[in-house]
């Protein structure tokens, strides 16, 4: 494949802009100096931590793809799977419902960059949430057996942040 057939960089660079529209209309829409004072109340270390995890979170999620369409038969490149994670996660995220809105968008992407029916692409991405909400049963039922004795909030939040 010619790096022209792998990347349109037409429909990039419109993806971008895209991007780019919906997140102005967020900030105008929020409000930047709210933003801006939460972000200096928090601690820069932290800040940092975060923005380092965020991508090993991606390609740790992107791998899992990766390992499930390998399971149905479909082969792809780790990196297109890390990708395709990537897109299917911002799917998540700016379509209505949230995951039920983001799922028909994922298949679609994992279907036509594994070469496969839409089907599979759909059991992939179902198998990987599922696979990605697992971990959050075992962590909330450890969490209520033991927040009397702990308090409720403060492992409530490192039983979420350890099932990310």
């Amino acid at each position: 494949m010619s790096s022209e057939e792998l990347f349109d960089w037409r429909s990039i660079l419109i993806g971008f802009v895209g991007a780019g529209l919906v997140l102005s209309v967020l900030l105008i829409t929020v409000g930047v100096d709210g933003i801006i004072a939460q972000l200096r109340k928090t601690q820069p270390a932290v800040i940092a931590i975060l923005l380092g995890l965020i991508p090993l979170w991606l390609v740790a999620w992107g791998l899992c793809l990766h390992t499930v369409l390998r399971a149905l038969g479909t082969p792809t490149s780790r990196v297109q799977s890390i990708v395709v994670f990537t897109a299917a996660t911002f799917a998540n995220q700016v379509t209505p419902f949230g995951q039920a809105g983001g799922e028909p968008i994922s298949a679609f992407l994992i279907s036509e960059t594994a070469d496969t029916e839409y089907e599979n692409g759909l059991a992939a991405i179902a198998s990987v949430d599922t696979l990605h909400f697992s971990p959050r049963l075992g962590w909330g039922s450890s969490v209520s057996d033991c927040s009397s004795c702990v308090g409720s909030t403060s492992v409530g939040t490192y039983s979420w942040l350890v099932s990310l």
